[in-house]
């Protein structure tokens, strides 16, 4: 039974890799003026969001996560429940920001909205081969409210651009999402869930060889607080 259990754990949050997929921004807005922060807790970080509808049809949404090696010795929840025979090593951080429009659906009891954006992350410590990323991403959320509550579903679609020493690697990864928020109607608890399928096309720099593959991570928890304006 051990075995088993060390071999879910390790599929279930993920094994090392310097870019680790963001708990995706969900606001799932109706009209102009509508903001929503998050702040919540993940299998591998903290992180916080933010999102604005600036007009009648457009909003903006921003996302940061720091892991917790930022904070702790321990850098994934994986490392604490397989009692140190699973590490994942190396800090995290990100940053994202996107455009979007909202309300597609205007005269449905779903809400659709569709995002692009852009984010920034690194991995690894300052002195330890330190490696850097840029994306681009494509999200769709789809969503409504029953008695004050919330449940949805996204997917986003990102595009990875990673610069390591020894290699650049430039890949595709595919995130569904989906979520509940619960509570009053302004003050919110919230739980989410998100596998991510990884498909890196790898350049090798010194010889021009060219390599794909591709990754299944059985995804990340989190959750956290949410207030709408």
């Amino acid at each position: 039974m051990k075995a088993y259990y060390y071999i879910f754990i390790y599929l279930f949050t993920g094994c090392a890799a310097s870019y680790i997929p963001s708990p995706k921004n969900v606001p799932l807005f109706e009209e102009k003026g509508e903001a929503r922060i998050e702040a919540g807790i993940s299998t591998n970080s903290i992180y916080a969001t933010g999102s604005y509808a600036f007009s009648d049809k457009y909003a903006l949404i921003t996302n940061g996560t720091l892991s917790f090696l930022n904070f702790t010795p321990v850098s994934d929840l994986g490392a604490v429940l397989s009692f140190g025979l699973y590490d994942t090593g190396g800090m995290h951080r990100s940053i994202e920001a996107g455009l979007g429009r909202y309300n597609l659906l205007p005269s449905s009891v779903w809400r659709l909205e569709t995002f692009a954006g852009v984010g920034y992350g690194t991995d690894g410590d300052e002195g330890k081969n330190k490696l850097q990323y840029l994306q681009e991403f494509v999200q769709t959320n789809i969503g409504k409210r029953f008695n004050k509550n919330e449940i949805g579903w996204a997917l986003r679609i990102a595009s990875i651009h990673e610069i390591p020493v020894e290699k650049i690697r430039i890949g595709v990864n595919i995130e569904p999402l989906i979520f509940m928020r619960f509570g009053g109607t302004h003050f919110n608890g919230f739980i989410r869930y998100g596998p991510s399928i990884m498909l890196p096309f790898s350049t090798s720099t010194g010889n021009n060889r060219y390599f794909f593959h591709y990754f299944f991570y059985f995804g990340h928890l989190s959750a956290g607080w949410s207030y709408r304006f």
